[in-house]
């Protein structure tokens, strides 16, 4: 009640001050809510929707010698990657026996051969297609998922019915289907280093807001207890004021988050928006967290108060902080030491040396340590730099300056540690970043055409067919009977790593030849296509590729239909995919490169939040020393030299730690993508968006340093100091 009266009837800048920290505070809530939600609805999704792929089940299969043979209590499954237009389509098919007792997630008994089961998108996206484009892929389709299956509401999964013998030869049989939250323990892994990444800038501006004016506080509460207030009386003022204004923020940030969350629900990851109310946090989070910010809120504002030392005349006098230890640098080393040393171990894996011990959570614990540790570390370092500074220093603004950061350095650093937290943050996903990439599309001439279909048989379930077989043949002339078919060719392969296809076919590609065979490179998807004449082989040749070249996106779309359902069977994950296409998924970076747009996102969110908390904290550096401030204009000091200290004091520590975090960053990006993957992926150089993204950090503090110092211009003049 006293911090509602001082909110309502106290002065003005009082209120200010506490409308200030109950808007920080709402922030800090809101955005710590939404962070964890972010990270719980990855995790949950995953496991309500993941079942759908068995490749990532680890549980629950069963080995058979005769797949065929399945038992009432087993399924027959696989999963495909379909692709329509520029849509990615998950297809599971299942088959089971007639008397089958198993189910499936949401959907109970599986379907029937010949039926399906889709996703409410993909019922929508069949809908607004021609069936012999799309529909005829899935046969019929008896019902839709509920909102409990897909992983978002643009997901476009489809559940297909098929007869055992279909997948004899490469399906997986299983006694019941299960999702996990990731699709490896790494991703796991990354995201909870992403979580922390990201929380420690809001934890740190949950921190800064809170100390809004402490020094006027402080100096306030000394007159009440020169008035005759008990140590314990003003213990429990200072609390019940933070309680009510951090609590009334608690409460906006918990409807903050419930608001912000159908925005965010627009992020994509696997290509899949989320749930709103995937987003929105519960009841118990929000309790846990809101209420937690507050008592910590509370227990600051009560140390602050039983700390108080008040002079004969209830002046605060300013406490000169202690150089910090020089131990305080010890969690810093001990991370990158730790990391450094998991980093040289998946080398040594990658050369086929034994693991020796799982290595993700021990990078989880490297990085807690190397983040935590820059903010212990900060204040020594900055101090006796400082310090060596003061002493070389020559003129007013140097000699203000870096003699407040040596007497305050943990004061000083707390200014720009969001910021430095920030410059790590963005440098570790950008290094991490580097380990993505397709394969760049080699076109011109003497290449295939980006938009040619290139559909890879299945040659282990089906009788593999050679250049002169009449399945091929009727498979062949049923493609080229489809509207918009401009050219289809069977590509063989015998040993020797050459792929022939006859002259004919060649010519009809663009390539023309007079020859009855012809040999290409076999990697021609990348590689250029030229054919060549060529002697025929003495071993057989198998066909393993068809070729088809089409005028439009709907012809394409109808030659998919056709070999899908056709008589000569795909390669599992190989849904026929245009070269351009190919190119953008050759190295299986699928999930990967979506788990990039969470990096991206975290560098804005590092990055602005950090900003704001620079500018929160220089405020609060002006706000304490107002009365400094003023008395320095009164004897004489110009505006612009003012501005000029404010300035300095903020850059100081900020470019003395600059190059070094961003460097310690992208370290830390290698060693944690080279422990966790055994070194199989390393790091590279960051590109210009990089460098970019430091840029804008860098603006955004010198625009929060302009304002604040513009703010000081104004709080500090002389008419204000002679009020005071």
């Amino acid at each position: 009640m006293i911090a509602l009266a001082r909110l309502l009837n106290g002065a003005r800048g009082d209120r200010w001050r506490l409308a200030a920290i109950a808007g920080g505070v709402a922030l800090g809530v809101a955005l710590a809510l939404s962070l964890w939600s972010g990270f719980t609805a990855i995790a949950d999704r995953g496991v309500r929707s993941s079942w759908i792929d068995v490749n990532r089940q680890g549980q629950n299969r069963v080995e058979l010698d005769d797949r065929t043979a399945l038992t009432a209590d087993q399924l027959l499954a696989r999963t495909n990657s379909d692709r329509f237009l520029s849509h990615e389509i998950t297809v599971l098919q299942v088959a089971t026996t007639p008397d089958t007792t198993t189910t499936l997630p949401g959907i109970g008994r599986p379907p029937a051969p010949g039926t399906s089961v889709v996703s409410p998108a993909l019922a929508a996206l069949i809908a607004s297609h021609p069936p012999d484009e799309l529909g005829t892929r899935y046969g019929t389709i008896v019902a839709e998922l509920p909102d409990a299956v897909p992983a978002g509401p643009n997901a476009l999964v489809a559940v297909i019915g098929v007869e055992p013998v279909e997948l004899a030869n490469d399906g997986m049989v299983f006694t019941a289907l299960v999702g996990s939250a990731f699709a490896t323990e790494n991703y796991g892994y990354l995201a909870v280093i992403g979580a922390i990444a990201v929380g420690f800038p809001v934890a740190i501006l949950l921190a800064v807001v809170t100390s809004l004016g402490s020094a006027k506080r402080e100096e306030q509460l000394a007159t009440l207890r020169l008035i005759g207030a008990t140590p314990a009386a003003l213990t429990r003022l200072a609390a019940w004021e933070t309680a009510a204004t951090s609590m009334a923020g608690a409460v906006a940030g918990v409807a903050m988050a419930w608001l912000v969350a159908p925005a965010l629900a627009g992020i994509e990851l696997e290509g899949v928006r989320f749930f709103a109310d995937d987003l929105r946090p519960g009841i118990a989070d929000s309790l846990v967290i809101g209420l937690g910010v507050v008592v910590i809120a509370v227990g600051i504002a009560a140390l602050r108060a039983r700390r108080l030392r008040g002079g004969p005349l209830g002046a605060v006098r300013e406490r000169i902080e202690s150089l910090p230890s020089g131990w305080r640098v010890l969690p810093l080393a001990l991370g990158l030491i730790g990391l450094l040393t998991l980093g040289l171990a998946g080398l040594a894996v990658a050369k086929g040396a034994p693991r020796a011990v799982p290595p993700g959570p021990l990078v989880i614990g490297c990085f807690v340590l190397v983040t935590f540790g820059l903010i212990t570390a900060g204040p020594p370092l900055l101090g006796r730099l400082a310090g060596l500074g003061s002493r070389r220093a020559d003129g007013a603004v140097a000699v203000i300056a870096l003699n407040r950061i040596r007497r305050h350095p943990r004061q000083s650093f707390r200014a720009v540690s969001g910021l430095v937290i920030a410059c790590f943050v963005v440098s570790v996903f950008a290094g991490a970043r580097t380990t993505l990439g397709n394969l760049d599309l080699q076109d011109g001439p003497d290449h295939l055409p980006p938009q040619t279909l290139i559909a890879t048989l299945d040659w282990s379930a089906y009788e593999t067919p050679g250049l002169d077989s009449p399945t091929l043949r009727r498979q062949l002339d049923a493609l080229r009977a489809v509207p918009g078919v401009t050219a289809v060719a069977a590509v063989g392969h015998s040993a020797g790593g050459i792929a022939y296809l006859t002259g004919s076919d060649a010519t009809a590609l663009g390539f023309p030849s007079s020859e009855p065979l012809v040999g290409v490179d076999a990697g021609y998807r990348s590689a250029p296509f030229l054919p060549r004449a060529v002697e025929p082989p003495v071993e057989p040749i198998w066909v393993r590729e068809l070729l088809v070249q089409t005028t439009d996106a709907a012809a394409r779309e109808r030659v998919r239909t056709v070999l899908v359902t056709g008589e000569l069977g795909l390669r599992v994950y190989n849904t026929p995919p245009t070269r351009a296409e190919w190119s953008e998924t050759a190295f299986g970076n699928t999930w990967a490169n979506e788990y990039a747009v969470l990096a991206n996102l975290g560098i804005l969110v590092a990055a602005g939040i950090s900003a704001l908390a620079m500018a929160a904290a220089t405020l609060a550096g002006v706000l304490d020393r107002r009365r400094v401030f003023g008395l320095l204009r009164l004897t004489g000091m110009p505006p612009r030299t003012l501005g000029r200290i404010i300035a300095t004091e903020a850059a100081v520590p900020l470019l003395t730690v600059f190059v070094m975090v961003a460097a310690l960053g992208q370290f830390v990006a290698w060693a944690m993508v080279t422990g966790l993957t055994d070194g199989r992926r390393t790091t590279g150089w960051p590109g210009p968006d990089y460098y970019l993204v430091l840029a804008a950090c860098l603006a955004l503090a010198a625009v929060a340093v302009a304002v604040t110092a513009h703010s000081a211009r104004r709080g500090t003049s002389t008419a204000v100091t002679r009020f005071e």
